[in-house]
């Protein structure tokens, strides 16, 4: 999760003020996970209701904590400039529904890891060779990389699903 990224460079090298905050928040965010992932390994499909006031309860008290350690806005040319931390804090307040949105739901991740692996390749094509020629090579391509993708997060081999889907015997995935 990039929020991390951001949370672990302000802990170590932000201001003082920020350091503490931020380490907070991070731990926080880490705690939550673990509290998803032993729920999701229990069988639950969301946190309890008492576990998730608490966490929202911290959150917010993160939140606040920050805001009164970070320096106001600097005026300049223009709009009011914030520090790095108050940036953070803000897309925390603004996004908080998304950030927290892994532990409503069970079955939402904690980072899009894995979404940034399955854009990775396309990137990738576009820089080693310039491009795709055509329009239809580049739908082409991500229709082959959208279809291993999913056959491989339904534990399927990637030759396998291939071979049947050029016999005639595509692979279909589960419906939830």
């Amino acid at each position: 999760m990039h929020l991390l990224r951001e949370l672990t460079f302000l802990a170590e090298e932000g201001a003082p003020r920020t350091r503490a905050w931020a380490g907070a928040f991070k731990r926080l965010l880490q705690a939550m996970q673990r509290g998803a992932d032993q729920a999701q390994a229990a069988g639950q499909a969301a946190l309890d209701r008492a576990i998730l006031g608490r966490y929202h309860r911290r959150y917010a008290a993160l939140l606040a904590q920050g805001d009164a350690a970070e320096p106001p806005p600097v005026r300049t040319a223009g709009r009011a400039r914030r520090s790095p931390g108050a940036q953070l804090l803000y897309r925390l307040r603004r996004d908080q529904a998304a950030v927290l949105r892994f532990a409503h739901d069970l079955a939402v991740p904690f980072d899009n890891s894995q979404a940034e692996r399955d854009v990775r390749m396309m990137r990738v094509e576009q820089k080693i060779s310039g491009g795709f020629r055509t329009p239809t090579g580049a739908a082409t391509f991500c229709t082959n990389r959208s279809y291993l993708s999913t056959a491989r997060k339904q534990g399927q081999h990637a030759l396998t699903v291939l071979h049947d889907a050029l016999l005639g015997h595509p692979f279909l995935p589960a419906i939830p």
